[in-house]
């Protein structure tokens, strides 16, 4: 079985600190806004309220928190600076994922801010309040990174091997223990419980793609102070040149259950 080289940049939780701004790496609480920016969209489900907070990410935090050999070794031209933001539906079962349609941003929505500004910052739009108990995160907390070094994703290590089902389960139960690929993290592979949604479906994703194959951009797991359905996870996938010019309107986005 043949390696495969790539370094996956890992998500710590931390307590929350009072160093923590708008503009900080975080789960929940207030992110980056700007004046003149119009917030929210057609969704009737919640009567146009706002989306809360899911998770922000400080580019500039990233960089500083890894090598460039290591940011380049995660084979996707991440950011060096900005910010991305991922809001989801408030309170829905599946999260605001549409599985057969996962590039659509219906009950969920990233935003990329190229250059923020903290003197342009103002107060955030949403505040979290009472946490409904459906949203797949329980409390607000900062964000720290490290690179980790991965063998890749335990699904595709097989593939290939002539192996019979029963035999695959085998080999997937084996590496699954002896690596721990189900932590949050951006780029680097995927791990899935259940099978990659990227082939199961393939036409939507290259329909609204242009057929370019999207690799992980981010996988928040189960991992405190996360709690997706029966202890599942979340995938955003995202094609190399629409992260090279910073278009993230073709991202899909995936939850599935353990």
């Amino acid at each position: 079985m043949k390696s495969i080289a790539r370094v996956s940049i890992k998500l710590h939780f931390p307590e929350i600190d009072s160093s923590t701004t708008q503009m900080s790496s975080r789960i929940l609480g207030p992110g980056y806004w700007e004046q003149g920016h119009g917030y929210g969209y057609d969704w009737p489900k919640v009567d146009g309220a706002a989306m809360p907070l899911l998770l922000q990410i400080n580019w500039s935090e990233v960089a500083s928190s890894v090598t460039q050999a290591q940011r380049e070794a995660t084979l996707l031209p991440l950011p060096e600076s900005g910010i991305t933001q991922i809001y989801l539906h408030p309170a829905d079962r599946m999260a605001g994922c549409d599985l057969k349609n996962p590039c659509i941003q219906r009950g969920w929505r990233i935003v990329h801010w190229d250059a923020p500004d903290l003197e342009k910052c103002i107060k955030h739009p949403q505040d979290p309040g009472v946490i409904h108990p459906l949203f797949p995160a329980t409390h607000s907390t900062a964000i720290k990174f490290s690179a980790v070094n991965c063998n890749g994703n335990i699904t595709d290590a097989i593939e290939g091997l002539n192996v019979d089902d029963f035999e695959e389960s085998v080999f997937e139960e084996m590496l699954c223990n002896m690596q721990d690929v189900s932590f949050s993290q951006i780029a680097g592979f995927p791990f899935f419980f259940q099978e990659d949604p990227r082939k199961k479906r393939i036409e939507n994703i290259e329909r609204a793609s242009g057929g370019e194959e999207h690799r992980l951009l981010i996988q928040l797991g189960s991992d405190s102070p996360f709690n997706w359905s029966e202890e599942g996870q979340a995938h955003w996938f995202i094609r190399p040149s629409d992260l090279q010019n910073k278009d993230f309107s073709k991202t899909s986005y995936t939850c599935e259950s353990a």
